[in-house]
């Protein structure tokens, strides 16, 4: 990665070591950033943020607390931030959760989907997903079978349009979908248990490498005809995704429907 000095980075999910999301906050403060921690109460941004600063004394390091899933939450947070910054140079949308498909948030949706589909450097995992269906309305994505793969797959699609709008609207970012890797992380390992996780090949930082990549290589905005709107998979590699992450018209439809859920939520 280049000097990052100057710049402003927001990574969410940020405040575990044992964590993808707090190994890409380092790095990117390690090499100059200023840097916002996500995470979901302040106290968890704040040791994200002492940890930070143990292994690097000149961190320059700010916590960004919001419950993911809780759009409320998260316009009053983005809020405090702009308050405080004039830029933002680089955001990684890395909070992820899985939890029981019933379960929703406070407006109808799916919490898993809520918290996963969160783009703009957005990771999303395993390779190529893909889903029966992507939900039609807020509460169509409680199914057990479909809830984490349209989740992983909405990403993608998101993505795709996100970038469509910006290049529209002559907004100049570059948004890509990122598949860290499959990573022995504190949360799978409290997902899946310890003698599963550590049969993962990769550990957390590894898991960074791929989002690091896409949210700071010089490479990422010198070819930004390349990158624009891509799905990124270990290590740094293009790749097609699935045949429904390359359906323009389901990018559409979701990126209608999200609109739709979050103007309702905030009105």
């Amino acid at each position: 990665m280049a000097d990052l000095t100057g710049k402003v980075a927001l990574v969410t999910g940020a405040n575990s070591p044992g964590g993808i999301g707090f190994n890409i906050v380092q790095q990117l403060s390690n090499k100059g950033a200023k840097v916002y921690v996500g995470a979901r109460t302040a106290e968890k941004a704040q040791a994200g943020i002492h940890a930070l600063k143990q292994a690097n004394p000149n961190a320059v390091a700010l916590p960004f607390v919001a419950e993911i899933s809780d759009l409320k939450q998260v316009k009053e947070a983005a809020a405090k931030v702009l308050e405080t910054e004039d830029r933002l140079d680089i955001l990684v949308n890395n909070a992820a959760m899985s939890a029981p498909p019933e379960e929703q948030t406070w407006y109808g949706v799916s919490l898993t989907y809520a918290v996963k589909s969160s783009p703009v450097v957005s990771t999303s995992k395993p390779r190529n997903p893909s889903a029966p269906y992507l939900p039609t309305s807020p509460k169509a994505c409680a199914s057990p079978i479909s809830t984490v793969p349209a989740s992983k797959l909405a990403n993608i699609l998101f993505i795709k349009q996100l970038q469509k709008v910006f290049d529209a609207e002559g907004v100049p970012v570059v948004a890509l979908a990122v598949d860290p890797g499959y990573v022995c992380t504190d949360g799978c390992i409290r997902f899946v248990g310890e003698e599963r996780a550590s049969q993962l090949p990769y550990k957390p930082l590894d898991g960074a490498t791929t989002p690091l990549f896409a949210a700071a290589a010089p490479e990422v905005w010198a070819e930004k005809e390349k990158y624009a709107g891509a799905y990124v998979v270990p290590f740094g590699q293009i790749a097609p995704g699935s045949e429904l992450a390359q359906d323009k018209a389901l990018a559409k439809k979701l990126w209608d429907l999200s609109e739709c859920v979050v103007n309702e939520v905030l009105a």
